[in-house]
């Protein structure tokens, strides 16, 4: 016991009190143990209060509990109010639940396990899930999760968690030779996270599919996600509680390949009838680092109606134009190489405070390798404006240049 720990070590604070007796054999101990720590401070992380009470007896021979509750902590600068433990049973049978608090995430765990002691195999079944981040909504275990744990091994199968319409289903294991996974998802709609959207933006639509991942015990990581999008929208409230709808898009594809130490991945994005956004990327295998080797691809980009700029901005009466081209990519994803074209072109544009009326509005990016060529032009008034630029892509990051 101690009432002040700075006493033992200068650099701690707080009291201290515990007792505890252990009975039985070395092999079968029966502990019978308690605990009470106050204001527990280490340098800046901090324990408020700590309280332990637990009668174990390995043995089985009678029922162990196992009571912790701590609360008022902050450590490395987050804080935790409260987190609760509690095992009850014995070892061949025996549940555990898990309660955490903190400022930002919540979580309650329930299971129940068994443990073999001639294999030291541990097999549980989980039965209680919840766990919320931040403004996000909860998700919570859908049906009860089954896997073991060993010294050699570790398993899960059939742990589905749901947040509204979505769910996401996990199985996965790790031993000597290789750790895997597969996950299942459906439905996630694009809002979930709309509490970190701009003011405003509201994304309708969702994201279903499947990752498959494995890692083999020296070897390289083999992935394969597939993902498709529903159809959906984006749209803007305006000041004046007007919806703009911005785009709207139709079921998409999105593809991501790791195998062999190669790379590829692809988006194909339709935009209902304003056009697509599409791209494909592939990273060379090979020893080197990912960044470093040979890079190659594609980003094709067809948006044949850009009038939603009308309505999106006041200062803009009228805007026929649209975005079109491809660049084909090269070089390494550290210093990559852009060759083609992308252009947005506008017939007319007209500025509503300038009183600007704008014509044959040309702005265009040529990839040309180590650099993208900015040229810009347009019409008004008799005249003709013009302004060309580079950006050089180098080690150092981007250089602008436009004159």
């Amino acid at each position: 016991d101690s009432s002040d720990l700075s006493t033992a070590w200068p650099t701690l604070a707080g009291s201290l009190q515990s007792r505890g007796t252990v009975k039985g054999r070395v092999s079968a101990p029966n502990v019978d143990a308690t605990l009470a720590a106050r204001n527990i401070a280490v340098d800046d992380n901090r324990v408020a209060r700590a309280d332990l009470n637990a009668k174990v007896d390995w043995s089985g021979n009678s029922r162990s509990n196992v009571a912790l509750d701590i609360a008022g902590v902050n450590a490395g600068g987050q804080a935790i109010d409260s987190v609760a433990l509690r095992m009850n049973g014995t070892p061949g049978a025996h549940s555990i639940s898990a309660n955490v608090d903190s400022e930002i995430a919540t979580a309650d765990i329930g299971l129940d396990g068994a443990l073999d002691k001639n294999t030291m195999n541990w097999r549980y079944s989980l039965k209680q899930l919840k766990a919320a981040y931040g403004e996000l909504a909860p998700w919570t275990l859908a049906t009860t999760a089954k896997g073991a744990v060993s010294a050699k091994a570790q398993s899960i199968e059939n742990a589905c968690l749901t947040s509204g319409d979505a769910r996401v289903c996990l199985r996965g294991s790790h031993d000597a030779k290789a750790s895997s996974a597969h996950i299942e998802l459906s439905d996630f709609a694009y809002d979930y996270a709309e509490t970190y959207f701009p003011e405003g933006l509201d994304i309708n639509g969702s994201v279903s599919g499947t990752i498959d991942a494995r890692l083999p015990a020296g070897g390289d990581p083999d992935v394969d996600a597939r993902l498709n999008t529903s159809a959906g929208s984006v749209s803007l409230t305006q000041p004046d509680e007007r919806v703009v709808r911005i785009v709207d898009m139709q079921p998409g594809t999105i593809t991501l390949r790791m195998q062999r130490s190669a790379l590829d991945g692809a988006i194909d994005l339709p935009l209902g009838q304003t056009g697509r956004i599409a791209a494909d990327v592939a990273v060379a295998p090979g020893a080197a680092p990912l960044t470093e080797r040979a890079l190659s691809g594609s980003v094709n980009l067809d948006i044949q109606r850009l009038s939603v700029i009308e309505q999106l901005s006041p200062e803009v009466d009228e805007f026929d134009g649209k975005i079109a081209g491809q660049l084909n990519l090269g070089g390494s994803l550290a210093r990559p190489t852009v060759l083609g074209d992308i252009g947005l072109n506008a017939s007319r544009v007209v500025l509503v405070t300038p009183g600007l009326v704008l014509t044959d509005l040309s702005l265009a990016a040529n990839g040309r390798g180590d650099t993208i060529g900015i040229e810009a032009s347009a019409k008004s008034g008799g005249g003709t404006l013009t302004a060309n630029g580079a950006i050089a892509l180098n080690d150092d990051g981007q250089d602008v240049d436009l004159t």
